[in-house]
């Protein structure tokens, strides 16, 4: 609406619909050289327009205005933490989030597993010292994962604090 210079939806909604395709080539073209913006912000910012006029009815042709954005790469390249970082986080953190920085570590689970976990989603096995952890259970992209004994001594200890604090597990 500001690189249109319009104030209000109704008036964006009155512009002709080639008007608009020229209108979002040119937003595209000034997001991409102008304003250096990498692929998957651009695409970021086309989504919520591309949304705004699928839900109004307005009918643009997405397909040839894609082709004005740039092939997506990447900008950082992901790498593991190294050891040295995992220890300087486990350090300063509280024993809850200890547990968490461990679990994700030493199991590989993503931090959009984390608020999913469940007591019963963890099976203690003794004989080695560590979890067994069902993740993402009753849900199609489930799977079973395990942490080291490390790890796993966090977690009694943080289980240990809950029941301390009177919480029944």
């Amino acid at each position: 609406m500001g690189f249109c210079k319009i104030t209000d939806y109704n008036s964006m909604l009155s512009i002709n619909p080639q008007v608009l395709e020229g209108l979002i080539r040119d937003y595209i073209i000034n997001l991409r050289h102008k304003r250096n913006l990498s692929p998957a912000t651009v695409s970021s910012y086309l989504a919520a327009i591309t949304h705004f006029y699928e839900m109004n009815d307005v009918i643009i042709n997405w397909k040839k205005l894609k082709k004005f954005k740039a092939k997506h790469y990447t900008i950082v390249e992901d790498k593991p933490y190294s050891r040295e970082q995992i220890k300087t986080l486990v350090d300063a953190a509280p024993l809850r989030d200890k547990c968490i920085v461990l679990v994700m570590c030493s199991a590989g689970l993503r931090r959009g597993a984390i608020p999913h976990l469940r007591l019963r989603d963890l099976q203690k096995i003794d004989n080695y010292g560590l979890y067994k952890i069902n993740v993402y259970k009753k849900e199609q992209e489930s799977y079973t994962t395990f942490c080291t004994p490390e790890c796993a001594k966090y977690i009694d200890q943080y289980l240990e604090w809950r029941q301390r604090n009177g919480e029944n597990l």
